[in-house]
């Protein structure tokens, strides 16, 4: 089993924040356009995945277009590109009629996953891949967790090194900036393989706005987005 450092350690940028320090674009991008849709500079480069933009989040697939009018796993784009904060992006309109959202299933459009808010999953499987965190819950204030991906499959498979991390709140999920963490690199997962992992919260953004509660994790291995759970709490039973 290899163990894959996802942190980049890099003194400069590294304030106290969340789980995810999305990557904000500095003065020297600029949006351009084409018949194709819109990009965003990165000097000689260009933009690809999540981003923060003038305190918006937006996302960037691997031909460096922005996305919009659609969802990146459990969230919605816009149709200016901008993530729509605040949105139970995957709650049916049958299970919002249920008026119970305590103990409501989460689902894709296409059916492929499903979370129950009742418990705590830490672990998710989808196509023969698996993505688990170490625990279930953590002390409040831990900087780091570490998780697991098992292919189990015959085929390579390639995970991001970004992730989004989100807090169940007043009933609902809440994504915000300062939890998304936006890293180009990506990972190789040898058939058969296990990799191990750290999502260091202590580099984020909103690390210090952490508190007790229901927390998940989502990240992109392949082309689906993978998504686990934990609890922070005061302290351990």
């Amino acid at each position: 089993m290899k163990r894959i450092e996802f942190t980049k350690v890099i003194a400069s940028v590294l304030v106290v924040g969340s789980v995810f320090a999305l990557n904000s674009v500095g003065a020297s991008a600029e949006w351009k356009q084409d018949s194709h849709g819109w990009w965003n500079t990165e000097g000689n480069s260009y933009s690809i995945g999540w981003r923060e933009i003038n305190g918006k989040l937006y996302y960037f697939g691997q031909d460096g277009y922005m996305l919009h009018d659609t969802r990146i796993g459990y969230y919605i784009l816009g149709s200016d590109g901008a993530l729509i904060p605040s949105i139970q992006n995957d709650l049916t309109e049958a299970e919002k009629d249920k008026g119970n959202s305590n103990q409501t299933n989460i689902q894709k459009s296409d059916g492929s996953k499903s979370i129950n808010n009742t418990d705590v999953k830490s672990q998710f499987t989808l196509d023969g891949v698996t993505l688990k965190l170490e625990n279930s819950a953590y002390v409040l204030g831990t900087k780091q967790i570490k998780f697991y991906i098992t292919n189990n499959t015959d085929e390579i498979r390639v995970c991001k090194a970004d992730y989004v991390v989100s807090k169940f709140e007043d009933d609902m999920w809440h994504t915000f900036s300062q939890f998304t963490k936006s890293d180009d690199k990506s990972v190789v997962i040898n058939p058969k393989d296990t990799e191990e992992g750290t999502i260091s919260l202590n580099v984020l953004k909103g690390f210090t706005q952490f508190t007790p509660g229901k927390y998940r994790v989502t990240k992109r291995i392949g082309s689906e987005d993978y998504t686990v759970e934990f609890d922070l709490k005061e302290k351990l039973s």
